[in-house]
């Protein structure tokens, strides 16, 4: 599986063309059906697979600044790697992406890093007795 294969050049260009209109006239976009749905229910069942244990915590900083503190960061994350089928189309379509605002918006952007993370609301924010693990959500991230 492809990105390419997944949804095909014009209609990609035509994604971009509306998600570029969207971040220069409101600075962000939301289009609820952006990622193609065959890809979004492959990157489901992946993270499915990995099950909790792939996750490590997510932390802050570079190289020697970098520290995990859980009052500003409590979510865990997995890197994207080319290596899964699902993961590595992921990846191209997020490249895809990143040339077309480049292209259409004018940017320099030159990477993006993709995690699959799992977000724990912090302990006051959980009704009283319940396990925080009810409470993961999966999201994908747009790069940074």
């Amino acid at each position: 599986m492809t990105a390419e294969s997944i949804i095909t050049a014009p209609d990609r260009e035509l994604l971009f063309d509306q998600i570029a209109d969207e971040l220069e006239l409101r600075g962000y976009a939301v289009l609820p059906v952006a990622l193609p749905a065959e890809l979004a229910e492959q990157l489901l069942l992946r993270v499915i697979e990995l099950g909790d244990g792939a996750f490590k915590p997510g932390g802050v900083g570079r190289q020697s600044d970098y520290q995990q503190n859980r009052l500003v960061r409590s979510d865990e994350i997995r890197w994207f790697t080319a290596e899964d089928a699902a993961e590595a189309a992921y990846l191209e379509w997020m490249n895809a992406l990143r040339e077309g605002m480049n292209r259409r918006l004018f940017l320099g952007l030159f990477t993006s890093w993709v995690t699959f993370p799992l977000i724990t609301p912090f302990p006051p924010l959980l009704p009283f007795g319940k396990s925080t693990s009810l409470y993961r959500h999966f999201i994908i991230l747009i790069p940074h």
